[in-house]
């Protein structure tokens, strides 16, 4: 086997196994399955507060989703609030926005079902594979995109789970 004939099969190969996935602003939909695996804490809740501030060095504008957590699907949560922390934002007082690709949008009073992983050098939460992180939930209690509800979404959830031990 010559050298382009491998490199052709190692870089789709590094391509899916290593993190973020993210390539020129695609992010790669992982399975469900895989989602839940890689999150740390899968809460439903409801968000209460969106603010968004400049990093220390102000090249990059984050924004910050506090949401009272309802109930705790994976892993343990002390906690009634959770902040999450997302690329890009809105700075209203400047007028400048930075708008990253694939990132979710959230809504005040917006009822969520987020699957986060914890970033341990920050002490802070990030979604798990950026927007396919987050399901918004209907006032009917439907998952948005998934055509199902929301307690038949968790039971599947608990399923996947149930099968990883």
């Amino acid at each position: 086997m010559g050298k382009k004939q491998l490199v052709y099969i190692l870089i789709p190969l590094l391509i899916l196994f290593f993190e973020p996935f993210n390539i020129s602003g695609i992010v790669i939909k992982r399975t469900l399955k895989e989602r839940i695996k890689s999150s740390d804490l899968i809460i439903v809740g409801k968000v209460q507060n969106i603010g968004s501030k400049w990093n220390q060095k102000r090249s990059h504008i984050w924004t910050y989703v506090t949401v009272s957590v309802d109930e705790c699907i994976k892993g343990t949560n002390l906690l009634r609030n959770i902040v999450v922390k997302i690329p890009g934002g809105i700075i209203k007082e400047e007028g400048i926005m930075q708008e990253i690709e694939n990132t979710p949008s959230f809504r005040k009073d917006e009822k969520v079902l987020l699957m986060l992983r914890f970033l341990p050098d920050l002490g802070q939460y990030a979604l798990v594979n950026s927007a396919f992180g987050k399901f918004s939930i209907t006032s009917t209690n439907q998952i948005v995109g998934e055509s199902v509800f929301k307690d038949e979404f968790i039971k599947k959830i608990k399923e996947i789970m149930a099968l990883e031990k």
